[in-house]
Order: C-alpha cells, then structure tokens, then sequence
C-alpha cells in the first residue's frame, strides 16, 4: 500500500474511526496535535479531511480577505467615519488606508 496515496490515507483513517465506536475524542488528541480549532469550526470530518491533504504544512490567511476596491465601494456609501473604520476593521484593513482610498475615489 502506498503511503502517499490520498485514496489509501483516507481508507486508513476510515479504518483508524471504525475502532472508535463514536467516540472520536478517543482517536484524536487534538490539544497536542494543533487541530482543535479546526475540529471545532469545522467538524471532524473536515479536519481529518485537511490533515490528508495538507499535513505538514503551514496555511497563512492573509488579513484582506475581501478585495480592496469593494470594501472602498461600500465604505464610501457611509457618511460615518466610525462606521467606515468599522467596516475597514472588519475586512481586514487599516481604517487610514480605506479612508484614503474614500478620498481618492471621491475626487
């Protein structure tokens, strides 16, 4: 069986649940594994699922997750400074970088 194998990993790991009658605490320990944000946002299914795709690797997320010009469209629509900081705030920007680009947008 080949290790590297996405479809053998998965079955092994069907194999590894099978023994757990349920109780999946019991298979995992996800406080020393690093996993239990992932299990908890995501579920368990999903978590085993990342750790046979991305196992041993380390995702970054970036803070922008929204593109620059339509957190600036919908920023420009608020007369409120406040509100504006908060949507910058909320997409991952800095407030002054939203505002200047209100501004340009604006002239």
């Amino acid at each position: 069986m080949a290790i590297n194998n996405v479809s053998n990993e998965k079955a092994i790991i069907e194999d590894l649940l099978s023994l757990t009658d349920g109780n999946l605490d019991d298979l995992v320990n996800i406080t020393t594994a690093g996993y239990s944000d992932i299990v908890q946002v995501f579920g368990w299914k999903m978590a085993m699922e990342m750790y046979v795709y991305f196992r041993g690797s380390t995702i970054n997320c970036a803070m922008s997750f929204f593109k620059k010009e339509y957190v600036v469209e919908i920023a420009s629509k608020c007369e409120d400074k406040r509100e504006r900081e908060r949507i910058a705030r909320i997409c991952g920007y800095a407030s002054q970088t939203i505002e200047k680009a209100v501004r340009e947008k604006s002239m």
